[in-house]
C-alpha cells in the first residue's frame, strides 16, 4: 500500500464526511417527507427527494466500501505503521457507514408512508425492494453490533500510540473524524458501543500488529454479515497482457469505459457500463503531441507523477492515474473520438482544468465545481468537433450515465464520429480474460447496450 494509495483513501473519506453533513442536514430540514407522511401519498416532487436521499446514501456507502474492500489483503499481514494508518482508514469507512446508515433508518423508521416509499423497487438506479428494512435489519442485528464494537474497542486500545505517531501527520484527521463519530453513533438509541467492555480486544502490552489483526476479522464480519457480498472474491484487472494491447493502440485522448463486475457502485449505477475515463498518455505523449505547454496541462506537469496515463474522477475527486490502477476492473473498452489535432488537444487539456475538483455525490449536472466520471467526459468532449452529447433527466436533475455516452456513440448521427478500438472482458464463470479487436469489441458494446 503506497503513501499516495493511502492519501487518496483519506480525500474520499473528506469528501464523504462532508456529504454525510449535507445529506443529514437535508433530511431533517427537508418539509417533503413530513408532509408526505401526513397526507398519505407522495407528490412527484417528494417522490424524488425520497428516492435521491436514498440513492446518495447508495453513493456514500459505495464509496466506503471500496476502502474497506481493498484492506482484506493488508489487514492479513500487517507489519508497519503504514498498514495501521490503513486499519484506521478501514475503521473510519467502517464507523461511517454504521453513522450513514443511522442517520436514514433513525428519521425514518417510524413513519408508515417513508419508509414504505424507501422500500419501493426502482430498475432506473437498481434499487432493489425492501432496501430500507434490509437497512433496518442489519443495523440492529446484535450480532452486527458486536463485530464492530470489537473492532472499537482495539481503535481505543491503540490510540494513544497511533496519536503519538500520527500528530502532525494528514492523518490526524482520521482520529478526529472517527471520535467525532462516536459521539454522533452514541446519541442514537442502536446502543452499539455497550457490547464493548465484553467484547474488546485486550491490547495493552501487545503492540500494533496483533490487535489489528484481531480487529480485521471482526470488521470484516460486520461487513458480510450487515451488507452482503461485495468483492468478497478477488480485486478484478484487466490482465498486464490486455493493458498492454490497449496501451499500443491508444492515442491521447481516447476515451476507456469500464465494468467491475462485483464492485459496490456497480450496483449503485444506472447501466451495464458504470465508469469513464480519459486516456492522455503520459508526459512523453503529451510533449510529443504539442499539448505538455497548454496552459491546465502545465500548471499539473510537476505533479502528474511518472506514471500517470488517466484521468478521471473517483471518489478521491479528479485525479491522474496509472492505466495499471485505473484498470481494475473486470470489462474495459477503448473508444476514440474522430477529432483533429487540435480540438483532441484542447479536449485533453479542458479535462485537466477539472483536476482537483471533488467527486459529485449527487450526480447533479447543473453545477461543475464538482464532477462524476461521465460529467469529466462531457465538460471536455462536448462541443469539440461534432460530438454533442444530452443529458438525461433523472430524479428532477440533469445527468448522463457511462451508458447513455455509448448509446450516443453507436447512434445513427454520432457514429461516424467515434471509433471502437478494443476491449477486454472477462467470462465471470470461468474467470478468464478475453481481448477483443475492433470488430469484436464493437459486438460485444451493442450486446452488453442490447442494441
Amino acid at each position: 500500500m503506497t503513501s499516495l494509495e493511502l492519501t487518496r483513501d483519506l480525500a474520499t473519506l473528506k469528501s464523504v464526511s462532508s456529504g454525510i453533513n449535507t445529506f443529514e442536514q437535508d433530511i431533517q430540514t427537508h418539509t417533503g417527507p413530513e408532509l408526505a407522511q401526513a397526507r398519505g401519498f407522495f407528490h412527484p416532487d417528494e417522490d424524488n427527494f425520497a428516492k435521491s436521499m436514498l440513492i446518495h446514501y447508495r453513493n456514500y456507502r459505495a464509496s466506503l466500501y471500496d476502502i474497506l474492500m481493498r484492506r482484506k489483503r493488508i489487514l492479513s499481514n500487517v507489519q508497519n505503521q503504514t498498514d495501521a494508518v490503513a486499519f484506521l482508514l478501514e475503521f473510519c469507512s467502517a464507523v461511517m457507514i454504521f453513522n450513514l446508515s443511522s442517520i436514514l433508518v433513525s428519521h425514518f423508521y417510524d413513519k408508515k408512508h417513508v419508509r414504505r416509499k424507501l422500500n419501493e423497487a426502482d430498475a432506473r438506479w437498481g434499487i432493489e425492494a425492501d432496501t430500507f428494512d434490509q437497512l433496518l435489519r442489519a443495523l440492529t442485528s446484535v450480532t452486527n453490533q458486536q463485530n464492530l464494537a470489537s473492532a472499537a474497542a482495539t481503535y481505543e486500545g491503540l490510540r494513544p500510540e497511533l496519536i503519538h505517531t500520527l500528530t502532525g501527520t494528514e492523518f490526524m484527521w482520521l482520529i478526529g473524524e472517527i471520535d467525532n463519530e462516536y459521539l454522533q453513533v452514541k446519541r442514537d438509541g442502536l446502543k452499539i458501543w455497550s457490547a464493548k467492555a465484553k467484547w474488546g480486544v485486550k491490547s495493552a502490552g501487545r503492540g500494533i500488529k496483533r490487535p489489528i489483526l484481531d480487529a480485521a476479522y471482526f470488521l470484516q464480519s460486520w461487513m458480510v454479515e450487515a451488507f452482503g457480498q461485495i468483492w468478497l472474491q478477488e480485486l478484478p484487472v484487466i490482465p498486464p497482457s490486455h493493458q498492454r494491447q490497449l496501451t499500443e493502440l491508444m492515442e491521447p485522448g481516447d476515451i476507456l469505459f469500464m465494468r467491475p463486475e462485483l464492485k459496490a457502485s456497480t450496483f449503485m449505477c444506472p447501466g451495464w457500463w458504470t465508469h469513464g475515463a480519459l486516456y492522455f498518455g503520459g508526459q512523453k505523449l503529451l510533449s510529443n503531441c504539442g499539448a505538455a505547454t497548454l496552459p491546465n496541462i502545465q500548471r499539473a506537469w510537476d505533479g502528474m507523477g511518472h506514471d500517470a496515463r488517466i484521468i478521471e474522477s473517483l471518489a478521491s475527486g479528479v485525479i491522474t492515474n496509472s492505466v495499471k490502477d485505473s484498470l481494475r476492473v473486470d470489462h474495459t473498452i477503448v473508444v476514440r473520438p474522430k477529432l483533429n489535432s487540435s480540438e483532441k488537444k484542447q479536449a485533453i487539456d479542458d479535462a485537466f482544468s477539472h483536476l482537483g475538483k471533488a467527486y459529485d455525490y449527487d450526480f447533479d449536472f447543473r453545477r461543475a465545481d464538482r464532477l462524476v466520471c461521465t460529467e469529466l467526459l462531457y465538460r471536455c468532449l462536448h462541443g469539440k468537433g461534432d460530438i454533442s452529447f444530452e443529458p438525461n433527466i433523472r430524479l428532477g436533475r440533469p445527468t448522463l450515465s457511462a451508458d447513455d455516452i455509448l448509446k450516443t456513440i453507436l447512434s445513427s448521427h454520432n457514429r461516424d464520429n467515434f471509433d471502437i478500438l478494443a476491449a477486454s472482458t472477462r467470462d465471470m464463470q470461468s474467470r478468464e480474460s478475453v481481448f477483443l479487436d475492433k470488430d469484436g469489441a464493437s459486438a460485444f458494446l451493442a450486446k452488453t447496450l442490447g442494441k
